[in-house]
């Protein structure tokens, strides 16, 4: 009589280690899984700051450069097209050249026939776009 009131003990002592056990392995799987996905938000938002802080700084020196596609290229070391200006970053948001870059700002600048000038600035990462702004410019006539 002693032995089987014993191992029923132990097998209800077993089972609740069991489930105390599954409890634990349950909670740290969602625990990974919320660092994982903090990670993730983590380098969505330092790409997306950069990606902001490059494109101001690319519309400023649109605006210094005086629309000019050629002053424009120089400020920033990348390379001019005939209305276009594109800039390669690495992963470390240095200036690197477009085939090497992981992120590339592109000036895409549209002139009108007065005074005024636009310029789309597009950073984009693997051709999805991180951020995008446009920049309207009064030109200064010589």
């Amino acid at each position: 009589m002693h032995t089987q009131q014993t191992s029923r003990k132990s097998s209800l002592f077993l089972m609740e280690l069991i489930i105390v056990l599954f409890f634990f392995a349950l909670c740290s799987a969602v625990c990974v899984n919320m660092f994982a996905k903090a990670n993730i938000i983590n380098r969505q938002s330092y790409e997306l700051n950069k990606s902001i802080i490059a494109a101001q700084n690319a519309a400023q020196c649109f605006k210094a450069a005086n629309s000019n596609t050629g002053k424009l290229a120089d400020l920033l070391g990348g390379a001019a097209d005939a209305n276009a200006v594109k800039i390669g970053y690495d992963k470390n948001w240095q200036t690197t050249q477009t085939e090497n870059a992981v992120y590339i700002l592109n000036i895409n600048i549209k002139k009108s026939n007065g005074n005024l000038n636009k310029a789309d600035i597009t950073v984009s990462k693997a051709d999805k776009v991180i951020y995008s702004l446009e920049v309207n410019h009064l030109r200064k006539t010589p």
